[in-house]
């Protein structure tokens, strides 16, 4: 999911798929969210009983952004956290 040769490229919006597969396992009953901008693109993510619901906001959305990161911030913390918490403290 990085850039690849030449003019290929990566688009944060695929993050609404891998961020949930990485953390399938981490469901909560928590009901807060939080807004990650990579790139100019927000993500909103919450948790679930059945694990991370990520949606992407429209364009102009630029309000209560918690954190901002790259993809692959956001992808080392997925990969490295078992639960939602872990996944916040590693943005």
């Amino acid at each position: 999911m990085i850039s690849g040769p030449d003019d290929d490229h990566a688009d944060p919006r695929w993050l609404a798929i891998a961020v949930p597969a990485l953390l399938a396992q981490a469901g909560s009953d928590r009901s807060d969210s939080t807004t990650i901008q990579v790139d100019g693109v927000s993500l909103h993510v919450t948790p679930t009983p059945a694990g991370l619901d990520v949606q992407v906001l429209a364009d102009d959305v630029d309000d209560d952004i918690d954190h901002h990161a790259t993809m692959f911030d956001v992808l080392g913390a997925a990969f490295t956290s078992q639960t939602f918490d872990d996944f916040l403290r590693a943005l």
